[in-house]
């Protein structure tokens, strides 16, 4: 499931002579998701739809990855015991 108020990252794929390497061109929201031509907060998986990001400048290209993702704050852990 893709929701509109995820974060986006856009990737370029860059082939140098000795590696591979990504190239973040975009990280932040959407300004819209549509479907059909009707704006939707979320969309199911494997459903075609149109995406604007929230930065007109950036023209994506044929081979660039988009990426959604969620950050999530965790508690940390430790096992260790000092034993004071």
């Amino acid at each position: 499931m893709l929701w509109k108020k995820q974060i986006f990252a856009l990737l370029m794929l860059l082939f140098l002579i000795w590696f591979i390497s990504f190239v973040f061109l975009f990280t932040g929201k959407v300004s819209s998701i549509r479907h059909l031509k009707n704006e939707v907060d979320s969309i199911k998986n494997g459903v075609e739809c149109g995406i604007a990001l929230s930065d007109g400048s950036i023209e994506p290209q044929h081979g660039d990855t988009l990426v959604c993702y969620q950050l999530i704050q965790v508690a940390q852990k430790s096992e260790w015991d000092p034993g004071f």
